[in-house]
């Protein structure tokens, strides 16, 4: 009995399946086969067949939320329905987001045909206002990157007079860098530099191990002009007659005026055997006269010793790694020929000076001052001064030797930090000429693989923290009015050895 009602109940359930079928095939007509159908209708099938998928899945959807709100309670229907609508608004709201977003002007012109795979985007502004700004300053950069691109038309070599004139566009590289070179200048600040690889391997060259291939010259700037700090004795630059105060007008035909200090470095170095041609401007005798000087390895020397008039001078012409052993050898010859009543004190001469490494001024500035005293303060600008002090003097437990510093307009930086802390401990007075006034620190950063970014990172105060940028270090004897008489009675004077004796016969009489 049982097996025949399983039987009669299976026999029941396909025949309803095939009346069903039966309903929906004469509803929806006779089917065409699909080898028969044209590709209009198959897309109208494909339409018809997912509508009424949608409408089935809706269906089963709301009445699977009838069936939880029959279990929960009836009003149950409308939250949930509710909920859906304002999930739907959220979606559609953040959609609309994204697409306002990706369509934006400045990221249609960061993610534009050309590739800049190569410059990394800064991180932006806190405040809302300086965001804004950059945002704007951005879409001009932009602006101007794609039309040098797109606009810019480099003079062609076939229509220049001479081949040298002929220009190449910029590429990607050309004006990435371009861009680095104008964010430095925007600093304002003529010791803030960026430098290219060849560029940067030179200034390391020069202001770490002193040496490099030049024409043997100290510049700086003076009075808005490229001036001759101090010539390298025996150089090309000495040997063609170039002096202290001199004017560089010209670098190869080209104005001064349009290098800033480093550019003009760049520009007069080069290999050894080549040549540069400069334009010389000469204030005492109001000369002007074209030069050519051949380029050759100069050795910089840091440090250099003579004996003149019972006087041990150390001509001290860079801080670089040498120093501190050539210092402290000096002081050790100083003090072994001084017993013998040979000499009995010392002339430091820091003319043509232009700084160097400032661990090394401070060292030796340690070598006469007190231990534990601050050599110069160090302002980063936050609110706290760093005090840089010395260690246990050379001369601690002795009699410091008398003695007096030499400066003049081309001692700058470091230099000017060790004379001022000479000064103010009583160790030595001052003569020669006012000092340039530079004193602000420079970090090196290296940048990318091989180029480097020298960048004023904080201010030098004297002992008494007093800052010495722009009025730099005023001698307690000034030679300036002497010299500018001596020079107009004599104009092919040798100002050097002038400012050398004057020194002499001062220390002689203290």
């Amino acid at each position: 009995m049982a097996e025949a009602r399983k039987t009669s109940s299976k026999k029941s359930s396909s025949a309803r399946k095939t009346a069903s079928r039966k309903r929906s095939t004469e509803q929806r007509g006779t089917p065409i086969p699909i080898k028969d159908r044209s590709k209009e209708q198959l897309k109208g099938v494909g339409k018809k067949a997912s509508a009424e998928r949608q409408r089935v899945a809706l269906r089963d959807c709301f009445s699977s939320l009838q069936r939880v709100s029959d279990a929960c309670h009836p009003l149950s229907v409308w939250g949930v329905l509710v909920l859906l609508f304002v999930g739907a608004a959220v979606g559609i709201f953040a959609f609309i987001g994204t697409l306002s977003v990706v369509d934006s002007p400045l990221l249609r012109k960061l993610v534009s045909q050309h590739d800049r795979s190569a410059i990394t985007a800064p991180e932006w502004p806190q405040s809302k206002d300086s965001l804004s700004a950059s945002v704007a300053d951005m879409d001009e950069f932009w602006e101007v990157w794609k039309s040098i691109e797109d606009l810019y038309v480099p003079q062609p070599a076939q229509y220049s007079v001479e081949e040298n004139d002929a220009q190449k566009a910029p590429n990607q590289t050309d004006l990435i860098h371009g861009a680095i070179d104008g964010l430095t200048r925007s600093t304002n600040d003529p010791y803030t530099n960026f430098f290219l690889p060849k560029d940067a391997e030179d200034f390391e060259n020069q202001v770490i191990d002193g040496e490099i291939d030049g024409i043997g010259a100290y510049l700086t700037i003076y009075n808005d002009q490229l001036t001759v700090a101090k010539t390298v004795g025996g150089g090309p630059a000495a040997q063609a007659g170039l002096r202290s105060d001199d004017v560089i007008l010209a670098i190869d035909g080209v104005e001064s005026i349009t290098y800033n200090l480093s550019e003009a470095a760049e520009m007069i170095r080069g290999p050894r055997g080549s040549q540069v041609l400069l334009t010389i401007y000469r204030p005492v005798t109001d000369d002007t006269f074209d030069v050519t000087i051949t380029r050759a390895h100069i050795e910089i020397p840091t440090l250099e010793t003579e004996v003149r008039d019972r006087t041990f001078i150390i001509h001290l012409s860079t801080f670089t790694r040498q120093t501190p052993e050539a210092f402290r050898k000096a002081l050790l010859e100083y003090d072994r020929i001084s017993g013998t009543g040979y000499v009995d004190r010392i002339l430091l001469d820091l003319r043509g000076n232009m700084g160097g490494i400032l661990s090394v001024a401070v060292y030796t500035a340690g070598l006469f001052v007190p231990s534990g005293v601050p050599v110069l303060y160090e302002y980063d600008g936050s609110d706290k001064l760093k005090a840089y002090r010395t260690k246990e003097p050379m001369f601690g437990k002795g009699k410091t030797p008398t003695m007096t510093v030499l400066v003049d307009s081309a001692s700058a930086s470091a230099s000017e930090i060790l004379a001022a802390a000479l000064k103010y401990y009583g160790i030595a007075d001052i003569v020669g000429i006012q000092t340039l006034g530079k004193g602000s620190v420079q970090a090196l950063k290296n940048i990318g693989d091989k180029s480097l970014l020298k960048i004023t990172v904080a201010h030098w105060l004297t002992p008494e923290k007093i800052s010495i940028g722009g009025t730099g270090i005023i001698p307690d004897v000034d030679y300036f009015e002497d010299l500018q008489g001596a020079l107009e009675e004599d104009p092919d004077l040798d100002i050097d050895e002038y400012l050398l004796n004057r020194a002499l016969t001062h220390l002689q009489q203290k």
